[in-house]
């Protein structure tokens, strides 16, 4: 049985570890937030194109109210996000 000790031969503590920095909890925050928006906007391609192939009506709906902004931003036509969408969107059909 291994215990870990400090510089002092103490026992480490994890309560004397320091805390992270409010701009290192911001980064985190901001990376965590950028790669759920990305994976977000990249299953939508393969969600349309399962939606389309599997012709289950509840699923249909589920897929139209997980994606509503998505389909807002498409159906107000907001460029250039609205012609990603599509073009995205459009090479799982």
């Amino acid at each position: 049985m291994a215990i870990s000790l400090t510089k002092n031969n103490q026992p480490e503590n994890d309560a004397s570890e320091p805390r992270a920095s409010f701009k290192q909890r911001l980064l985190a925050g901001g990376i965590c937030f950028f790669s759920f928006m990305l994976f977000y906007i990249l299953s939508a391609g393969p969600m349309a194109w399962l939606t389309r192939i599997a012709k289950v009506e509840q699923f249909e709906n589920a897929t139209k109210t997980l994606y509503l902004p998505l389909v807002f931003i498409v159906k107000h036509n907001l460029h250039p996000l609205s012609d990603i969408i599509q073009w995205y969107v459009g090479l799982f059909k």
